[in-house]
């Protein structure tokens, strides 16, 4: 009897932690074709505006992660970023605010991108849902509240 609970209590955290990592993706325009628009996935922060436009772009903090997925119309792009970052070192936790910190770049139509950010440092990679220092298209140090270009 005590097995057939456990059974039932294990199936249940299963589908409460999947189904806590299904969501939808944050679209700006759905009117828009899929080869007008650039798909980013973002992790590690929350993105307030969109070109000036105010959004509600949050990260979904899971037990698997907490990265968001955004379709948005290719070109100049500018995000506020909005939230704590948290980087745990295993000794030390840094947490660095951005509190409506500008972001810019041109996203190219028709691509996929994941934005990494880390403490004060901002990266932009090419892929879906890709860290890989191979695959880091430019990395921006976001100190003081300034976009500065490192690499």
């Amino acid at each position: 009897m005590k097995r057939k609970w456990l059974v039932v209590f294990c199936v249940l955290y299963a589908l409460a932690v999947l189904g806590s990592c299904a969501g939808r993706p944050n679209v700006f325009d759905p009117s828009l074709p899929v080869d007008r628009t650039a798909v980013i996935y973002v992790t590690g922060i929350d993105i307030a505006e969109f070109n000036g436009i105010q959004v509600d772009w949050r990260r979904r903090n899971t037990l698997i992660s907490d990265l968001m997925r955004v379709e948005i119309p290719g070109g100049d792009t500018e995000f506020m970023l909005n939230g704590v970052n948290e980087v745990n070192t295993g000794t030390v936790i840094h947490r660095t605010t951005y509190d409506m910190i500008p972001f810019r770049f041109h996203f190219v139509s028709g691509n996929e991108y994941t934005i990494g950010v880390g403490r004060h440092f901002v990266s932009v990679y090419s892929g879906r849902r890709t860290i890989a220092r191979e695959n880091r298209i430019a990395r921006f140090d976001m100190s003081g509240g300034e976009q500065t270009f490192v690499e």
